[in-house]
């Protein structure tokens, strides 16, 4: 049976979604092609007629990982008051809805010290992704009217989650989000205007 493009595009687009939500949840290691195309009612054949391998599905949900963070940070921060946005921008990246919901947060906080060990491909699409993050945050500081050091931020940020991640009890990850928070509205308050 011969499918249209927009059904193979949307088949596409629902195997990048559902991956990257996979890979964030269980880790990029943690969920195989057969696996993943199973749980869509799809087969494992299937697959390569939308990827040539799974890098490149990991390459790509990279992408729509980082797209959906960076849309909802960004919408997030500015239905802020002006000179929030910044703040609204950590507190959301650093709540507790974001550290107890990886498959919906931000791919680097759920798999940066896998991300490392991947293809040269999936390597670069992260860290182009990871700019666009950066820039983000330059833009949210600078609608506020502060000059931060965004890859510290975004540094502590990260870590904040991921160690908040480790431990079964949530109480035990509460400490690294708040003191992600302290330490960034210092920041914010001594940076100059």
């Amino acid at each position: 049976m011969r499918y249209s493009k927009e059904h193979k595009q949307k088949t596409h687009a629902q195997i990048t979604e559902a991956a990257s939500a996979r890979f964030r949840e269980q880790g990029i290691d943690g969920i195989g092609v057969a696996g993943l195309m199973q749980s869509l009612g799809l087969t494992h054949g299937g697959f390569y007629a939308h990827f040539e391998s799974k890098d490149a599905l990991v390459a790509e949900s990279v992408d729509t990982a980082f797209d959906q963070t960076l849309q909802s940070l960004r919408a997030y921060a500015e239905a802020g008051e002006p000179g929030q946005h910044l703040a609204r921008l950590v507190a959301a990246y650093t709540s507790t809805t974001h550290r107890d919901s990886p498959a919906q947060g931000c791919m680097a906080a759920a798999l940066s010290s896998e991300l490392r060990r991947q293809t040269g491909a999936v390597r670069e699409a992260a860290a182009r992704r990871l700019d666009d993050l950066l820039a983000l945050i330059d833009d949210m500081a600078r609608d506020d009217g502060l000059q931060v050091p965004a890859p510290a931020v975004l540094a502590l940020m990260v870590g904040a989650v991921s160690l908040s991640r480790i431990s079964t009890d949530a109480a035990h990850g509460e400490p690294y989000l708040d003191a992600a928070k302290a330490v960034l509205s210092l920041i914010g308050t001594t940076a100059e205007r």
